[in-house]
This record gives structure tokens, sequence and C-alpha cells, in this order.
């Protein structure tokens, strides 16, 4: 009997210090990616994402028009928005749907996407009573660039192998910031879109980087009518 109840205190405390050291390890990687947004020059975030521990996170800045990718593992990077080409949204190692610089779906059906029939197929877990469930262990934002050094960067909303059912306590705030940064990703591919369809008159473009103003010709004056006497005899 006593065994037991060291057995069970040693339990408890081995858990308290697990748990004390996780939470100073996850204070430690949000400080640090504080610090790295901090350390950007021109760059003043209006919303972010932390990220998982030891995992990407990502920031937006609409003044500056940058994104920035933050982890404690390596330095920051960031982009203009003009260099965003496409983002997915990755569910069990699994792209869902894909927002490109052309065309893409609207951020409303992520959520579809995540937990409806296309989750579904992506493999679920089956219930003894054949009742089919959907299983997720991973949830994650990828980012691709025009930076030929290192265009691409995953986002992780949620990694866990045991995984969580679909509405589960854990996955489905995962789901909802995840909805929110594929929709501001995917406004950012808009509004470069209008912007590069905006029709520019070129002669407003002078090579040496001024700002030019156009100038309307100046008119015309035209000849006043001449008289019957001058038609007549050229007067």
């Amino acid at each position: 009997m006593e065994w037991i109840v060291i057995t069970g205190i040693f339990i408890l405390v081995a858990g308290v210090w697990i748990a004390v050291g996780s939470a100073k390890l996850d204070r430690e990687d949000r400080e640090t990616k504080a610090a790295q947004l901090a350390s950007i020059s021109n760059f003043d975030p209006s919303v972010k994402f932390d990220g998982l521990w030891w995992e990407n996170g990502v920031a937006l800045d609409p003044y500056s028009k940058q994104i920035a990718i933050v982890s404690a593992a390596e330095p920051p990077r960031t982009f203009r928005f003009d260099q965003l080409v496409s983002v997915e949204v990755d569910r069990n190692g699994h792209t869902v749907t894909t927002t490109k610089g052309s065309s893409g779906l609207r951020g409303a059906a992520v959520g579809m996407a995540l937990v409806g029939p296309i989750g579904l197929a992506l493999g679920g877990t089956t219930r003894s009573k054949g009742k089919s469930i959907s299983k997720i262990t991973k949830l994650s934002l990828k980012i691709y660039t025009n930076d030929l050094v290192q265009p691409y960067h995953e986002v992780m909303f949620y990694n866990d192998p045991n995984g969580d059912e679909d509405g589960g306590a854990f996955v489905a705030p995962a789901i909802e910031e995840l909805e929110q940064w594929f929709g501001r990703f995917q406004a950012i591919l808009q509004m470069d879109r209008a912007a590069k369809s905006t029709p520019v008159d070129q002669r407003a473009l002078p090579s040496d980087g001024t700002e030019a103003v156009l100038t309307p010709p100046a008119a015309v004056p035209s000849e006043a009518p001449k008289s019957w006497l001058g038609r007549t005899f050229g007067a």
C-alpha cells in the first residue's frame, strides 16, 4: 500500500515539474519571437500569431505592406505584400484549399474544407460501430513567396500525433484562427491583383523616376472665317 502512495506522489510531482517546464519554454519562445519582431526596422505589426512552441509565427504590417515570419530557431524574414505568390491550408499533410495570385476559394470556405466532406476524405478514424469520424492531427498554413532563397514557409496552428475530433476543444480554436489568417492572406492577394489590373498611363512614368504631371496640349487657335469678299478675291 505504501508503494502505491509513493508512486502516486512521484507521478504528481513529475506532472507538476513537466507543466512548469513547458510553461517556461513556451514563455521563452514567445519572448524570443516578440524580440525578433521588435528588431525589424520599419515594421509595426497590426496583427500577429506567435505560433506553436518552436514553430514559425507570422505577423502583418498593413502600413508598410510587409509580412514577417519569425521563429525562435532562426532570424526573422520579411516580405513585401507583392512578393506573396500563394497560400495553402494543410490538414494532416494534405492541401485542402489554395489561394493564388489569380484565383482561390473564399475564406468562409476554409472551415468547410477543414472539417467538412473534404476533411473527412483526408484520413479520419472509424468507430467500431462503423460511424466515420474525422481525426485532425495537423493544421497549418503554407506560405509561398517569390524569394528564390527561401520561398516556402509553414505556420503551424495545430499539431498533435494523437489528434482531436472535429469540433474538439483543442482543434476548434485552431481552425478559427487558421480561417482568419487564410482570409488575411487572401485579401493581400486580391489587393495585389487589383493593383496590377489598374491601367497605368506610361506617359506619366518618366525615366528619371520623378513624378510626372500630364499637361494637356495647348489649344491651337482657329482661323476666323473669311468674308464673301475674301473668299471671292483671296483677300
